[in-house]
Order: C-alpha cells, then structure tokens, then sequence
C-alpha cells in the first residue's frame, strides 16, 4: 500500500514539474520612463499614434474619450459620450476610431481628429477590449475566447481560444498587438499575457506588480489596463483605472534562435 502511494505522489509530482516546465515563462521589462496620468479616468482602452494617446475611460454617466501628447500629457481632444453607454476598449484602423461598449452591443466609429461618431455598428455579447491585428480586428469578451472580426463590417470569422499549457485564461481585458504577437490585460489581476494571435497560445506573461501605486489614496487606484505600443521606441505604454501615473516599459527581447524570427504580420487564419 505504502508503495503505490508512493508511486502515486511521484506520478503527481512529475505531472505538477512538467506544468511549470510547460508554463508560459515570466517576462522581464525596464521602465524607461514614468509620466503623469489623470486619476479622473477608469482607463478601458488606449492607443498610440503619431505621438498622441487616444484613451477611452468607462462608467455610465461618465464615459469620455481624451488625446492627449504622449510625451508632454497636453491635452488636445475631449469628448464625452452617451451617459447610458459604458465606454470598453478602443482601436484604430485608417484613421478611425472603433469604440467598444460594454453592455450596449453597439460599436462606434469616430473620427480620429473631431472625435466626431461617423457610424455605428451592432454586435451581440458584451464588448471589453480590441485590438487592429493586420486587416482585422480581434476582440475580448471577458472570457478566454478572442473573437477575429473584419474591420469593415464587424462579423466575427472566427473565435480564438486563449489556452496556456491547455489551461483556459479568461478575464482577457485590453489587448494590443505589436506587430508580432497579442497582448492582453487580465482582468482583477497585475498580469499581462503575450499570446500568438494565430492559435491563442499562450507565449509569455508581464508581472506589473511592482507599478501598482500603493502610494495612491486619494482616489483609491483600480485594476491595470491599458496597453499601446510605441513602435519608433519598441516600448509599450501602460497604466492603470484612476491611476496617476504610467509608464513606458520595454520588455525584454527573447532568447535568441536558430533562424529569423517569424512576425505574425499577416492575418491569422
């Protein structure tokens, strides 16, 4: 009996050793700079583009869209929305801005310049982050499943399924995409995910604990969200819900291969 037990915990034992072998590994990043970020927003989603943020902030009543410099915080553009709409993620394609809602079902797109809604699109389930990936869009719902969409219509094609060592990651926020891989904000958690946008494999995580301001009491900090990637820095900016600071960080390059490394420039399948 005492051996089979033993057996046991050895087969156990092995199982749990290949998991964290198995396991996306834990990326390593540098703050490169530190800059000022309005304790007024419930950050949802955020951009960058030719030197400016576009950030969407959430709440009923109190949903806005805001550009502002990214070096300097200057404001350049407000907008305040619908106060029965509950503001969600935010990207850019040719120049147009894709708002998502929570629970509204309903896209908006707006001019990037006047912040001015040019059309409106339906969608069914609820809207949390997105993201331009190529000529598509992909979308999170809160659970584990992405949802590729095309950009011009908003119809799902596909659903992706966000899977690390064939664990199910739900809670998937903001997301941005770097021109290689997707990034994901989970939600209630300090975690970035890294995840190949053809397949939903899991790549690599940021643990951004260590910005959280716990110094901050007044209003109260909420969750991290918010990613926008820098290109001419290959840096990403990040914050977080009524924080009063964010950051550019710069992670880690991986370690070198054999061959070139594939980017996942063309559209996943």
């Amino acid at each position: 009996m005492l051996q089979r037990l033993m057996h046991l915990f050895a087969i156990c034992l092995a199982c749990s050793l290949a998991q964290q072998v198995l396991a996306a590994p834990l990326l390593e990043y540098t703050v490169l700079d530190t800059a000022e970020h309005s304790t007024d927003s419930f950050i949802q989603g955020l951009v960058y583009e030719n030197g400016l943020l576009y950030e969407s902030s959430g709440l009923y009543s109190r949903s806005y869209l805001v550009v502002y410099k990214a070096d300097s915080g200057e404001e350049v553009k407000r907008q305040a929305l619908p106060s029965a709409i509950f503001a969600e993620g935010l990207s850019m394609v040719n120049k147009e801005l894709f708002l998502l809602t929570w629970h509204k079902g309903i896209l908006f797109r707006l001019d990037a310049t006047t912040l001015k809604v040019k059309r409106t699109t339906r969608y069914s389930g609820e809207g949390w982050g997105l993201a331009k990936v190529g000529q598509h869009l992909i979308m999170s719902n809160g659970s584990n499943l992405l949802s590729l969409r095309d950009a011009d219509t908003f119809n799902e094609l596909k659903k992706i399924p966000v899977l690390e060592n064939n664990r199910e990651i739900d809670k998937l926020n903001e997301l941005e995409f770097d021109g290689s891989d997707l990034w994901a904000n989970r939600w209630q958690t300090h975690l970035i995910y890294r995840i190949n946008p053809r397949d939903g494999k899991v790549t690599g995580k940021l643990d951004l604990s260590a910005l959280y301001p716990l110094g901050q009491t007044h209003p109260r900090p909420d969750v991290l969200n918010g990613i926008a990637f820098v290109p001419e820095k290959n840096a990403f900016w990040v914050s977080g819900k009524k924080w009063s600071k964010r950051y550019l960080i710069q992670i880690k390059p991986r370690a070198a291969t054999s061959g070139a490394p594939q980017e996942n420039t063309a559209n996943p399948p």
